[in-house]
């Protein structure tokens, strides 16, 4: 009521005020034009804060640690959050792809309400720490959830019937760190997976290479990929090195790329 009343005092002060006023007069216009827009603006930044703030909580880790116990609800989300790392690698056909998440979770999901539309505009414009997603649910999911994973992003890779190059590597790095059975994946996926002279060979993944590289084992952790990355920079990187033959400095080189390059997939993958 007082908004109105303000306004109506301000309308009439404007149009009286064109013949003639004096300091005080306008000083109090001022005034009363502050108080008027003063409770819009506040109610503007309240609703900017709140939208904030339901934003950072449409995941109930986001913005801290992955949590180190299982629970449904975290498992449904880093699914999605998988899946939407699974699109940023191929968006053609991005609604399709989008539905398939809907309606997988429609499906499988009955517990707390999923914010997945939330979840998948945030993630699209986020980075996603694959590696740390994947480690967790290595480490609490069964093998038939951990199946389930791997067959769902599977479907949303191939929604446009297509493999790209990026999508392909993702899947081999989620059979090679959830350790998904030769013969739990679909044959027709495999053919396209792997590369091998018949059926009844057995497939080489494409990561295990960039362990080698590393120096590790296929169960390093993340933690354990950086610390090797920072070892072998330094001992590799050409400048370290300047007494070496130019042959030497490019052989050096050619191995600091290839270090680089291993780290840049496991890690950013």
């Amino acid at each position: 009521m007082i908004w109105i009343k303000l306004s109506v005092y301000l309308l009439e002060f404007s149009s009286s005020g064109k013949s003639g006023g004096n300091l005080q007069e306008d000083e109090f216009a001022y005034d009363g034009l502050f108080y008027f827009i003063s409770p819009f603006v506040i109610f503007l930044i309240y609703f900017v804060y709140l939208k904030r703030k339901q934003r950072h909580k449409i995941i109930s880790w986001i913005d801290k640690k992955i949590p180190e116990v299982y629970s449904e609800i975290v498992y449904r989300e880093i699914q999605i959050v998988l899946a939407v790392a699974m699109i940023k690698r191929d968006r053609y056909l991005f609604m399709n792809k989008r539905s398939r998440i809907h309606g997988f979770m429609q499906a499988n999901y009955e517990g707390k309400k999923l914010d997945t539309d939330e979840i998948i505009d945030f993630f699209l414009d986020a980075k996603i720490p694959v590696m740390d997603l994947v480690d967790w649910c290595g480490q609490f999911l069964t093998y038939e959830q951990k199946l389930d994973t791997f067959s769902f992003l599977s479907q949303i890779s191939l929604v446009d019937t297509e493999l790209s190059d990026q999508e392909k590597e993702y899947l081999l790095f989620l059979i090679q760190r959830l350790k998904i059975r030769d013969q739990d994946i679909a044959e027709n996926l495999a053919d396209r997976l792997f590369e091998r002279k018949n059926k009844n060979e057995k497939p080489v993944l494409g990561y295990v290479r960039y362990y080698l590289v590393l120096e590790l084992t296929e169960k390093a952790s993340a933690r354990e990929i950086k610390e090797a990355y920072r070892k072998l920079v330094k001992k590799y990187h050409p400048d370290s090195r300047p007494d070496l033959s130019e042959e030497e400095k490019r052989q050096l080189a050619q191995k600091f790329h290839e270090v680089q390059e291993a780290y840049d997939v496991l890690v950013n993958v």
